[in-house]
């Protein structure tokens, strides 16, 4: 494998900025070809900004031999036919969240990546993040005791403008909450969610999710896209657990800037790297496949999509659904 990988982004939103703001710290390692979207005046617009060429077409992408990684961050519903051209067309992928908006979408996606020989890794870059990490090592030394409760607390207000191109709160964010909680703690024995609307808004802006482990685990999931966190002590994104004998807990907030050009009004750095780490570990394991196994894998998104559908049966029945072995 040459030693600078070659990448194009399809989709020019504020994800493909995140992406490309990470790529760049990768240095002479990864080379940004070009981007294509179906909005071609914005992709012009930020191909300049990225000083790479602009794809008019999606085939015209994947033609190129330059190009060996293909990340997707367009919107959830081209994901499964993006993913699966560029699997066929030989491409490795890094494809956002949610991957798809099926859970069978997903098998398929597994099936097409071992068929064509090529990494299909999924966008969830939350169980990326050091603190992630250093909380699932704590968890498993044994030092917080029998684990109690685990929370994941989301309150980042987005204008209506912006929350109209997302499939609603439990989808667009809680995809993260539920590969997290999948990551720290395994599969659940019970799923139910609820969720509401606050503003005008024609989708839902928050979410909540509880899980319900045979062992007594309650993992408590909730965002909100309608409000911001003000007060002294911001629940803007928290994670805790709480054990027996110890507990663990860290937040955004700890590390934060002002950014006038961001949506949230502030800029998050843990957010932000976790971009960079997953970028790294999916760079590392083309290298190293055995060395540099992947954090999350399409199996992992194959179960938060099937967690998703659980939570939506259990919005639509007001009822808990039982986790059952995926099939």
């Amino acid at each position: 494998m040459s030693a600078t990988h070659g990448v194009a982004i399809i989709g020019s939103g504020t994800v493909a900025d995140l992406h490309v703001k990470a790529l760049r710290r990768h240095g002479g390692n990864v080379a940004l070809r070009g981007v294509f979207s179906l909005d071609l005046n914005q992709a012009s617009h930020k191909a300049q900004q990225w000083a790479c060429r602009t794809y008019s077409t999606l085939n015209e992408l994947l033609s190129d031999e330059e190009v060996e990684i293909v990340i997707i961050a367009s919107p959830v519903e081209a994901h499964f036919d993006q993913a699966t051209a560029a699997l066929t067309a030989g491409k490795h992928v890094l494809v956002e969240k949610p991957v798809a908006l099926h859970s069978d979408e997903v098998a398929q996606l597994v099936r097409t990546a071992k068929t064509c020989g090529k990494v299909c890794a999924p966008g969830h870059n939350y169980v990326y993040d050091y603190e992630i990490q250093r909380m699932k090592d704590f968890i498993a030394s044994g030092q917080a005791g029998a684990v109690a409760s685990f929370w994941m607390i989301y309150n980042l207000a987005h204008p209506l403008s912006v929350l109209e191109l997302y499939p609603g709160a439990l989808r667009q964010i809680m995809t993260h909450h539920l590969s997290v909680a999948l990551y720290l703690f395994g599969a659940p024995a019970w799923i139910s969610a609820n969720v509401s609307k606050i503003r005008a808004a024609k989708k839902e802006e928050q979410a909540v999710i509880t899980l319900e482990y045979e062992n007594g685990l309650l993992a408590n999931l909730f965002s909100s896209m309608a409000v911001d966190d003000e007060t002294s002590t911001p629940w803007s994104v928290i994670f805790k657990v709480l054990g027996t004998e110890g507990g663990a807990t860290f937040s955004w907030r700890d590390y934060v800037r002002r950014e006038q050009s961001s949506n949230l009004g502030l800029g998050y750095y843990l957010y932000e790297d976790s971009f960079y780490q997953e970028q790294a570990q999916f760079l590392q394991h083309l290298e190293h496949p055995e060395a540099g196994r992947l954090r999350s894998t399409l199996h992992d998104a194959m179960l938060v999509a099937y967690a998703l559908e659980l939570a939506e049966q259990a919005v639509q029945t007001r009822a808990a659904q039982p986790f059952l072995p995926y099939q």
